[in-house]
């Protein structure tokens, strides 16, 4: 789809969302799933939830862009999301809800936001940042009246996107979908590398002071802020000078600072600005696949949290990481803008 400016309210209006949305998962699974004294039970949960909610993506983003109906879906995302979170319903049925809710919202409200994007980061940076603080809170924070909050505050923003129309034209119609050429695949899957090695520093490589509640939600915010910095950077002053600024400083706070609580927080912050530069690039090969593209890099989270938890279980040096990831990183990004860049001026 084709968005136009007079779109923009509900992109934001989406981003908030995407904080309560987050926050309602992160809360339902741990503070009602969770409680069991059956290991069995919280390891097929912690599976099937981020199996549902990451990997369902990029099948949910195909048809999304196929039947389009983009309004319906949202509707629909966010109904199931509380149905899943008040109701108590049997574990695996809300366990199955909210993780498909949460799939189906991203991919929307990803396609909404890398519609309105264009030739912009901006947007999407604000759109997947603040998911990060509403996943950190609901997950550190229980206090009776959260989930109350969080659910109410939905269905009101929820219902305001119901309210507000759609105002966007189509493409020309076209009897089957864009066929993506050779190097625009190769291309795609290598920024998934990008995503899968941003996943594993953020699991593998923690904080060498004591994470406090309040330092848990902060590391949320944190990544927040970098995201939502990022994407205003790289319109700013461009993708190459972003990556070059942030993430070699990014790369001294995490070898040599990480007991220190501000360097800590400044790196992760640093690090996550990345996140709306890798959104974009996909974008920009994937045009008229808007769900597709964003359900493929969310597809390749949920692999690298589980190779970062592994690497920090069997205690592997941390120092041999931080220099491979971040190097292929700065490689993956400065070469595919580069790419880019002499495709566009040819």
């Amino acid at each position: 789809m084709l968005v136009s400016k007079a779109l923009k309210p509900k992109v934001y209006l989406l981003s908030f969302l995407h904080f309560f949305v987050d926050g309602i998962c992160a809360y339902t699974i741990f503070n009602r799933l969770y409680v069991t004294e059956s290991y069995t039970v919280i390891i097929l949960v912690f599976v099937i939830y981020n199996t549902l909610a990451f990997m369902t993506q990029p099948f949910l983003g195909m048809m999304i862009d196929a039947i389009r109906k983009e309004k319906l879906w949202l509707n629909a995302s966010l109904i199931l999301l509380l149905l899943g979170a008040i109701i108590p319903l049997y574990t695996w049925v809300s366990l199955f809800l909210i993780g498909i809710a949460n799939s189906m919202f991203h991919v929307v409200g990803g396609k909404y936001t890398v519609a309105l994007s264009k030739d912009k980061s901006a947007y999407l940076g604000l759109f997947v940042a603040l998911g990060a603080s509403g996943l950190a809170i609901g997950t550190h924070l229980y206090t009776p009246f959260l989930l109350p909050l969080f659910v109410s505050i939905t269905a009101i923003l929820g219902l305001i996107c119901l309210c507000l129309k759609d105002e966007y034209r189509e493409y020309p119609k076209q009897h089957t979908m864009p066929q993506l050429l050779g190097t625009e695949k190769k291309y795609v899957l290598i920024l998934s590398l990008a995503v899968t090695i941003r996943a594993i520093i953020g699991k593998a490589v923690p904080p060498l002071f004591e994470p406090t509640t309040f330092l848990l939600v902060g590391i949320g915010i944190s990544s927040t802020l970098g995201k939502m910095i990022g994407g205003i950077m790289a319109d700013r002053i461009g993708i190459r000078l972003t990556v070059w600024i942030t993430l070699p400083l990014a790369l001294i706070g995490y070898l040599f600072f990480r007991e220190n609580v501000v360097v800590y927080l400044l790196s992760t912050g640093l690090f996550n600005t990345t996140m709306p530069i890798t959104l974009f690039l996909s974008n920009q090969n994937m045009k008229q696949r808007e769900g597709l593209s964003f359900g493929i890099l969310a597809f390749t989270l949920f692999p690298g949290y589980l190779l970062g938890d592994l690497y920090q279980y069997l205690k592997l040096p941390i120092v041999p990481l931080l220099l491979v990831c971040m190097g292929l990183t700065m490689m993956i990004i400065l070469g595919i803008d580069r790419k880019m860049r002499r495709r566009t001026i040819c």
